[in-house]
């Protein structure tokens, strides 16, 4: 099913884009969405689907009515990120999807798919197919819509499909000999569709094979007398036929029972044009005859050099037999390939514990608790565990099966020998591809006539790469992309470089190799650039970075950058730039033989300081207990807040790696004054990964023995636990920061830890210790004479008054502190007082006071591109709509606020938006939309507890009658 599947009609109608759930308002809303769906990419006229909603019985208005829907749509499906997918036009209106972006299509083509495999004896394969189309039925198609005339005559083609798809799943079950998971599906379909012969049939011998002859019999006896009743026939030749065998006990009744299909599927793709190793498969193939008699062989290590393929062989290999592991199959990357990001033995059974379904709040702590856990969840049953690029032996003993029914299978370029002193290990060596085999993967990969027009040439390239498959793949790609280039010239171009290393097959010298043919071509500044651009932890680097980290100007990397991507050397996508992992590494031995890559760690670090020091001036100016060593000349990025954001956001994903790099670097002082730094990006635009950032900060600070650095890094990481609703967590930090505040000479870090301590406490609703906290910062703050923190305390004072029921008190509290704002020409800071001015009005009911300042916070928010505060904003807009009973209103605040949820990655907020919109949709009477926000809300709110508003979302569930969660 390559595409994602966007409408769902088989059950309750649902629209999901990119964005989460179109929120789909009245059962025309839903019917109408459907009704194109049934037909998408093709024009409905406005006649037709007007008779598919109302029928016979349409209203004279059903043509305004209907605009008026599609206009109504359109908003929600942009919402949900799908812009421009409805469309209108002198045909009528269209779903411009393809049709597999729609389950019931999916379903029909799922079902075709069964059938030519059932037909071709393919049994497993056509159960897997049915299990997939049938498991995309939700519950009855349109079950929440209605659909008239032809559009009822089509739905319900779609429930005959599927009973007809539900017996002849049942026939594969049968023909594999799993008799007894079908009974029950078969009882059900034929209680609801009592003269069906074929059911009957099946359910009949289904019974017998599960030694119950005389329940089959006694089917066979209630649909003769139904028929003889209802139809006044009898049973066909086919089943009476099967009566008589059952009743005379035949032989030919039975078959081996075999295993069903379940289970979770995380094997990533298979490689492209896959070639070879016959050998290599029958030897795991052999593997799997074996375990059926001995019980000690559960791991598998496929070893060998880099680039010989292993990885490819085993999700090759894994996805030939994973319907021999019904219970599912797991994969994890272990990224071995480098000693800094490779995940430790813990992360690797975290990761396990995940895939099996565990949330990630329910892992435990230790790794002992860990691997108990995982084994636990796998004992007995039948599990294909693939472990990929695996460096150590200590990542993968916590992840081997304590049974012989999963089985363990490794890649790592180590031998890891070691492994099978503790645990018997099946060995996969991996050479090189023969001649022949390597050729067949260059025709494959180029084109088949461009290879044999000059074989020799080939078979020469083929054996310069050392039979490699990923130094073939290189060449190959070469080819393709540039036609005009001979393979004798391009054999010819190898061989002036010296390649001697190509011809020793297993050893990992052969992708150095590879990559050297490329990386010798280069002119000597463009090898330079290479190898120096290797330091960079990040995922992925711009032209300005990588122009740092040389010390050339920008004009001269780009012409070096184009030439690196010309060669394939450098991925270019947009305007950053990526290394292939494999060829980071051999930059990065490069890198070892340049004298000048001391010098380019520090200008990386530099760099970004320099970048994050100017973004943060634009961004949170009172943020500024860092001075560093140089301002750069200039910077990449206008000075304005929405430039300033753009540019972060593409930074971003390097961020966190370079922090870490940083630290372990011994560039400690860059490691906690970037986390710093970067402070106030990340509260506008929120990311998973600040955590962990946080912490190699505060290391970083330690390792320095930095009192304030750590003062400050102990602050950021407790506040980012406090957005993560880790409160107990981050009155830890703040207590061990307290105990260092109270020795320096400087108050301000007292105050500052105090006002965080008092945040947190605000959250727990410990409202006196949140104001004696607030009070204490005030006064040091006011005794210091900073007019933005004094701002900023008494902002916090009269939100904990709000929050304690004392709106007046708050108001005054808040007056104060936007009277200092003004003077200040900070548009965060204001708008952060704003947003807490207009939850004091609403606390007091004056709505129109709060919906002003509400609006004043939200301009000024999208100014700075605070998404964050933009998002917490409308959530407010919304509620005030809400008491005043304007639900649409109030939806669409909701939605715009989810929306911004969802690009923060913020759990919790998009949690608590689907409770608010679900709450609308329950005052609306729009039960089946209700439903559908509620249920979403809970799913996510399992994976972050939060007990008061645990308590709300249950309270709207009851009045939909749904359980608790």
């Amino acid at each position: 099913m390559a595409e994602p599947i966007v409408v769902r009609l088989l059950g309750p109608i649902e629209v999901i884009g990119p964005q989460g759930a179109a929120i789909l308002v009245g059962a025309r809303q839903r019917s109408l969405v459907a009704l194109l769906a049934l037909q998408p990419g093709k024009a409905m006229g406005s006649e037709r689907i007007i008779d598919g909603l109302w029928g016979e019985e349409a209203p004279r208005t059903a043509l305004r009515t209907l605009q008026s829907h599609l206009a109504r749509i359109r908003h929600a499906l942009a919402q949900a990120g799908l812009p421009n997918v409805l469309l209108s036009g002198p045909a009528g209106h269209v779903l411009q999807l393809p049709a597999l972006a729609v389950d019931a299509h999916v379903f029909a083509d799922r079902v075709r798919h069964a059938r030519a495999c059932l037909a071709a004896g393919a049994l497993h394969e056509a159960v897997t197919a049915f299990q997939e189309g049938l498991g995309l039925w939700r519950g009855e198609a349109f079950q929440d819509g209605e659909a008239n005339g032809q559009a009822s005559a089509e739905v319900g083609v779609l429930h005959d499909m599927r009973s007809s798809a539900v017996e002849d799943l049942g026939d594969a079950r049968l023909r594999l000999g799993d008799h007894a998971r079908v009974i029950g599906d078969l009882q059900q379909l034929l209680a609801e569709h009592p003269y069906r012969e074929k059911p009957a049939g099946l359910l009949m011998l289904a019974l017998y094979r599960a030694g119950r002859g005389a329940e089959a019999l006694t089917i066979y006896q209630r649909l003769r007398a139904d028929l003889a009743e209802g139809l006044g026939a009898d049973p066909g030749p086919e089943l009476q036929q099967l009566h008589a065998a059952i009743l005379r006990q035949d032989p030919a009744l039975e078959i081996k029972a075999a295993q069903p299909i379940s289970g979770p599927a995380e094997l990533p793709p298979r490689v492209g044009y896959f070639t070879g190793r016959v050998d290599e498969f029958a030897d795991l193939d052999k593997l799997l005859a074996v375990r059926e008699v001995e019980t000690d062989h559960k791991i598998v290590l496929v070893s060998g050099a880099a680039g010989m393929g292993k990885s490819a062989l085993a999700v090759e290999w894994a996805h030939h037999v994973a319907r021999r592991f019904p219970d599912g199959q797991l994969f994890v990357d272990l990224l071995g390939h480098d000693p800094q990001t490779t995940l430790g033995p813990a992360a690797v059974v975290s990761r396990l514990l995940r895939g099996l379904g565990v949330p990630a709040e329910r892992v435990p702590d230790e790794l002992s608790e860990q691997a108990s856990l995982y084994r636990s969840l796998i004992h007995d049953r039948r599990y294909l565990i693939l472990l990929d690029n695996a460096r150590s032996v200590e990542q993968l003993l916590p992840a081997v099966p304590a049974t012989r029914t999963s089985l363990l299978v490794i890649t790592s370029r180590q031998e890891l020998s070691a492994l099978a002193v503790r645990q018997p290990v099946h060995f996969v060596q991996m050479g090189a591809l023969d001649r022949d085999t390597g050729l067949s993967l260059l025709r494959r990969a180029v084109d088949t006539e461009r290879i044999e027009g000059d074989r020799a040439a080939a078979a020469e390239l083929v054996d310069f790469c050392g039979g490699m498959p990923l130094a073939i793949r290189i060449t190959a790609a070469r080819l393709a992309s540039r036609p005009a280039l001979t393979i004798a010239d391009l054999v010819g171009d190898i061989r002036l470089r010296e390649l001697d290393a190509l011809a020793v097959p297993g050893d990992a010298a052969g992708i150095r190799a590879v990559f050297a043919s490329a990386y010798q071509s280069l002119s000597a500044p463009v090898r330079r650039t290479f190898a120096l651009l290797s330091l960079h932890p990040g995922p992925s680097f711009s032209v300005h970075l990588a122009a740092a980290a040389t010390g050339g100007t920008t004009a001269q990397t780009e012409a070096h950058l184009a030439e690196l991507a010309g060669t394939s050397l450098v991925i270019q996508e947009g305007d950053r730039y990526r290394f292939h992992d494999l060829i980071r590494l051999y930059a990065a031995e490069c890198a070892k033989a340049q004298e000048a890559a001391a010098g380019a760690q520090a200008r990386i670090c530099d760099w970004y300081l320099g970048i994050a020091h100017a973004a943060n001036r634009v961004l949170d100016p009172g943020r500024n207990r860092v001075a560093i060593a140089a301002e750069p000349a200039q910077v990449p990025f206008g000075l304005t807040h929405q430039e300033t954001i753009e540019f972060l956001e593409g930074e971003q994903p390097s961020l966190g790696p370079v922090v870490r790099w940083a630290a372990a670097t011994d560039h400690n002082v860059a490691a906690w004054q970037l986390t710093y730094l970067v402070a106030g990006f990340y509260d506008s635009r929120g990311r998973h990964d600040r955590l962990e950032m946080c912490g190699a900060g505060l290391r970083a600070a330690q390792e320095l023995g930095h009192a304030e650095a750590e003062v400050l890094m102990r602050n950021l990481y407790a506040a980012t636990c406090v957005q993560m609703r880790r409160f107990t967590e981050a009155l830890e930090q703040l207590d061990a920061a307290l105990n260092l505040a109270l020795r320096l000479p400087d108050a301000w870090y007292r105050a500052t830890t105090y006002t965080n301590k008092a945040v947190a406490n605000t959250w727990l609703r410990r409202f006196d210790a949140a104001q004696d906290a607030f009070e204490r910062a005030l006064e040091i703050h006011a005794t210091i004479s900073k007019p933005h923190d004094i701002a900023l305390c008494l902002n916090n004072l009269g939100d904990v008054q709000r929050r304690a029921g004392k709106g007046d008190e708050a108001l005054a509290y808040l007056q104060r502190a936007l009277d200092i704002a003004a003077t200040l020409a900070m548009p965060r800071l204001e708008a952060i007082i704003r947003h807490s001015k207009g939850q004091a009005h609403q606390a007091l009911g004056a709505h129109a006071l709060a919906l002003a300042e509400f609006g004043q916070a939200l301009v000024l928010r999208r100014q700075i591109g605070d998404r964050r505060g933009e998002a917490s904003a409308l959530e407010d807009i919304g509620a005030i709509h809400f008491e005043l009973q304007q639900t649409s209103q109030a939806i669409a605040a909701y939605q715009e606020a989810l929306e911004l949820s969802r690009l923060l990655e913020n759990t919790h907020l998009e949690s608590v938006l689907l409770d608010r919109i679900g709450e609308a949709l329950l005052q609306e009477g729009d039960l089946p939309a209700a439903a559908t926000a509620l249920q979403h809300s809970l799913r996510l709110r399992r994976q972050i507890p939060d007990l008061h508003e645990e308590e709300r979302l249950q309270r709207n569930l009851d009045k939909l009658g749904q359980p608790r969660g």
